[in-house]
């Protein structure tokens, strides 16, 4: 089992689309920063969405780090720092750190158009998988709700012409197109991966089965805590792990445990990673090091 397999995008934005054009992009985007940045005494001017030049917020970040042990974020972005840019000081000096950063992060340097793809891939993730495979994530709420052409044409009528669809024909909707993608990937002879919740997945997989329409199929769980039983997926369905960029260090802990409690961990299809801002990057050290200690206490056990 490679440790990151696939890198993904919360949202709309695919990695390769989100760009930083400033040191400071690196950590615009950033989970619970205004919150971090006002505990420490910093003015809105200085938070993500504020007025001030970017160099003064980065300093403001820098006076923040020291104020913050403990706190995921501070550790989100040194590990960032480290793995992505090779620097190694928990207590930047924001002159120094801006112009490091700009050696990778200008108009002249040669990465001037980085992204978030390529400072994946430094990290040692892929970004993309090497099977040409179809992602789709399913929903928030999303119920499977099995369609028929009749009523999944109604719906689409319903929606091209701005009629609001109750949650139910939503639903219907998206297993329909879910529907439509594996036939194409069928077609195409090219994987299909869902993401999304266990009793969510092994519905529509079955469903794919029983109406043979089944390609070359891999679910990435969100949440094996969520359930008492191991998955029961049709045969030749691979599963795959998918964690959140900004979990912390209990929920992958807690994830990888439950995960290894209903399959078989080293026969996953890989681990992914949900990705929103470069300092999500930050939990690729944190994890690869809770792996690596998960599997040496399992390998030290004696029966």
């Amino acid at each position: 089992m490679r440790e990151i397999t696939a890198l993904y995008v919360v949202g709309t934005d695919a990695p390769e689309d989100i760009r930083f054009a400033s040191p400071y992009d690196l950590f615009r985007r950033s989970d619970g920063m205004s919150t971090l940045l006002t505990a420490c005494g910093e003015p809105p001017e200085l938070l993500p969405d504020g007025g001030a030049p970017d160099y003064d917020k980065l300093a403001a970040l820098c006076r923040a780090l020291p104020l913050a042990p403990g706190h995921p974020l501070r550790r989100r972005i040194l590990a960032l720092l480290a793995e992505g840019f090779e620097w190694h000081d928990p207590r930047p000096d924001p002159a120094a750190l801006w112009r490091h950063l700009t050696r990778f992060i200008s108009p002249d340097a040669q990465e001037n158009d980085l992204t978030l793809a390529a400072l994946a891939r430094r990290m040692g993730a892929a970004p993309d998988a090497p099977d040409r495979r179809v992602r789709l994530t399913l929903p928030d709420g999303y119920t499977f709700v099995r369609p028929d052409p009749y009523h999944a044409a109604l719906c689409r009528r319903q929606e091209e012409t701005g009629v609001a669809l109750a949650p139910a024909e939503r639903d219907l909707l998206f297993t329909q197109h879910v529907r439509e993608t594996a036939e194409v990937c069928l077609a195409q002879a090219r994987p299909l991966e869902l993401i999304g919740p266990c009793g969510q997945l092994e519905q529509l997989a079955r469903y794919l089965a029983d109406a043979r329409r089944l390609p070359v199929l891999v679910c990435a769980l969100t949440d094996p805590e969520e359930s008492d039983t191991p998955p029961a997926f049709p045969a030749g369905v691979r599963t795959a792990l998918c964690l959140r960029g900004n979990a912390s260090p209990a929920e992958l802990t807690r994830k990888l445990t439950f995960c290894a409690a209903r399959t078989p961990l080293l026969a996953l299809d890989g681990v992914l990673l949900t990705v929103r801002c470069a300092t999500d990057l930050g939990q690729l050290p944190l994890w690869r090091g809770i792996l690596r200690e998960f599997l040496e206490t399992e390998e030290n056990i004696r029966l």
